[in-house]
This record gives structure tokens, C-alpha cells and sequence, in this order.
């Protein structure tokens, strides 16, 4: 004989079955978008220091290209603009900085140019840079 205690009620789910399962979805949901929401970063700040390198290294191309004489030591800055892509909105580009230093460099029996390229913007708040080096060399 089976006692009424152990009878299992098998009509639907209750009420507080129910807020269990919302309460887990929404956290696990929660958990999702944030994890969306800091890959959306990433993957902007990744696109922004990809084009910042893509700068820096046209600036070093430009500097090759010239006669060495031409290469003058100095302190050289300028303002750019860093796009974010194909739109030809300007919303979304971010202003930032070029900055060329150029340098003598005497490695017995080579002589050359140092050239440092900094590139650096503000993203969110963030101060970025990337800082690209080469030597010029006057033989080549």
C-alpha cells in the first residue's frame, strides 16, 4: 500500500519551478552579452591599431623612398585621422597623433638613421600607441 506522502503531482510545473528556469536563463543571458559586448571592443580596438600600423609603416615606406640626404634628424609631429571603414561618415573616425623622430646612428663602419614612428589616439577614454623602429642605412 502506498502512502499519499510519496505520490508524485505530475499535472504541470509550478510557480517556483518557473522563476527558477527565468532565473537561470537570465543569468546565463547576462553572462552572453557581456562576453558580446567585450568582444565588440576587442575587436574595435584591434581594427583601430591595425590601421594605426598601417600608418606608421606608409610613413617608413615614404622615408625609404627618399635620398638619404634628404632624411633630416628631428622631432616631427602631426595630426591624423585613423578611419574606422568604408563609411564615408566621419563619426567614426578617431583623430590621433603621428610623431617622427629621426636620429644619427654611427655603427663603425655603417652610418644611418634611426627612425621612430609613434602612433598614438585615445579610444573610450584609453590612451593607445604603437611605436614602430627601423634604421636607415646611407649605403643602400
Amino acid at each position: 500500500m502506498k502512502s499519499e506522502i510519496f505520490v508524485k503531482n505530475n499535472k504541470g510545473v509550478t510557480l517556483i519551478e518557473a522563476v527558477i528556469a527565468i532565473l537561470i536563463a537570465a543569468i546565463t543571458l547576462t553572462g552572453f552579452l557581456q562576453v558580446c559586448s567585450m568582444s565588440a571592443f576587442i575587436l574595435q580596438s584591434i581594427k583601430y591599431r591595425m590601421r594605426a600600423v598601417n600608418i606608421a609603416q606608409a610613413e617608413i615606406e615614404d622615408l625609404k623612398a627618399e635620398t638619404y640626404s634628404d632624411i633630416v634628424s628631428g622631432v616631427y609631429q602631426t595630426d591624423i585621422i585613423i578611419d574606422e571603414g568604408p563609411s564615408s561618415s566621419s563619426d567614426d573616425d578617431i583623430v590621433g597623433q603621428l610623431q617622427t623622430t629621426i636620429k644619427n646612428v654611427t655603427n663603425a663602419p655603417l652610418q644611418g638613421k634611426k627612425v621612430i614612428i609613434e602612433v598614438s589616439w585615445e579610444l573610450l577614454g584609453e590612451s593607445k600607441r604603437d611605436i614602430l623602429e627601423t634604421v636607415i642605412y646611407s649605403h643602400l
